[in-house]
């Protein structure tokens, strides 16, 4: 399987290449079609020393390489080397079990999130707890309907290739985003099903443009939050 971790710095390319060889190892990871697990890190949420950041014409392909794992794999973010590390520890035993891997020895469990001490707290401060992931169950709707490209953009999911719905959740009325694979699979589930997953809580601000009559267009500063479904589990 392959697991890539993107920061802030394009890397060195090597003689011959225009690609530098973090972008060429991902590429020949997909020609080989792997199990991928990609992370990047949140530059929204982790600050970074200018030395660690690439400018000029590197930044600019890494800019577009973080542009184009978003839109082709379920991408989680990342802020400290610790939060990184718990983060793979948990997404790669599901991936290697799902390839037929066999697996021995004993991984540590997680402590058991408060989920619903988590969910009210996103509800009055969702900038505070972004970024927190947290298991669920819930019905599956009657219908997925696609997600705006403000919304999109907001949220950092995938325009064109995400979906949405509205479910109930510790007596709450919750908006949960899904985008690619991930997405196909839901759409498959029939109504009333549960379905078990992991969301991360996702925040994210805009602008929201309308036309207004004789006015013309207005904008308007927009927050966007709710749950984005990293992948599906196993209902309890």
């Amino acid at each position: 399987m392959y697991i890539g971790v993107f920061a802030m710095r394009y890397g060195s390319k090597p003689d011959g290449h225009d690609l530098s060889m973090t972008h060429l190892e991902y590429e020949e990871a997909q020609r080989l079609e792997l199990p991928s697990l990609i992370y990047i890190l949140d530059e929204k949420r982790q600050p970074i020393l200018p030395q660690y950041v690439e400018t000029g014409p590197g930044a600019e392909q890494l800019r577009r390489l973080k542009e184009f794992l978003c839109k082709r794999h379920t991408v989680s973010f990342f802020t400290t080397p610790d939060d990184l590390a718990s983060r793979v520890l948990r997404d790669f035993p599901p991936v290697l079990q799902s390839i037929g891997a066999e697996m021995t020895g004993h991984l540590p469990e997680e402590p058991v999130a408060d989920v619903n001490g988590v969910l009210r707290k996103f509800k009055l401060l969702p900038k505070r707890v972004a970024g927190t992931e947290i298991d669920i169950e819930f019905k599956a709707p009657d219908e997925w309907y696609p997600v705006d490209p403000e919304t999109c953009v907001a949220l950092r999911i995938a325009a064109g290739e995400s979906i949405q719905c509205r479910i109930t959740f510790d007596e709450t009325s919750r908006r949960v985003y899904a985008s690619g694979e991930v997405a196909e699979e839901l759409i498959g589930v029939p109504e009333g099903e549960m379905i078990a997953v992991r969301a991360r809580l996702a925040y994210g601000t805009g602008t929201h443009t309308e036309w207004n009559g004789n006015d013309g267009y207005f904008s308007e500063a927009v927050q966007y939050h709710g749950l984005v479904i990293t992948h599906l589990k196993a209902p309890s």
